[in-house]
């Protein structure tokens, strides 16, 4: 599982009840996957490009703020949906896509 669907997962799982068992669980894997994002970053500022190390930066970044988000609660909308996710949440994920994305496009530019 990817850090943003363990996130999501997280708040579903505190927004909707989860056991403890399964709280632990997406802790875990998000820690892994945290460990394995700030390796990259590391490596990138060690060996550079320094463009691209910059756009790392901004993925963890993004990264972090939909972390901060798995607390937050339900909003009209995820009420009328138990499956709907608040909108902050909605908006960080989101976020997170397009620094996904602006990473993909300044790495692709090392790869011809």
């Amino acid at each position: 599982m990817t850090s943003r669907a363990i996130s999501l997962e997280l708040n579903r799982l505190n927004r909707q009840g989860g056991s403890q068992a399964d709280i632990d669980a997406a802790v875990g894997q998000y820690r892994r996957a945290r460990g394995e994002i700030r390796q990259v970053v590391a490596t990138l500022h060690l060996y550079g490009p320094d463009n691209l190390a910059t756009s790392a930066d901004r993925l963890r970044s993004a990264d972090r703020e939909l972390r901060a988000r798995r607390f937050d609660g339900d909003d009209a909308d995820s009420l009328i949906d138990v499956d709907a996710w608040p909108t902050t949440v909605v908006a960080a994920a989101e976020k997170l896509e397009r620094a996904v994305f602006a990473f993909t496009v300044d790495a692709r530019k090392y790869m011809r």
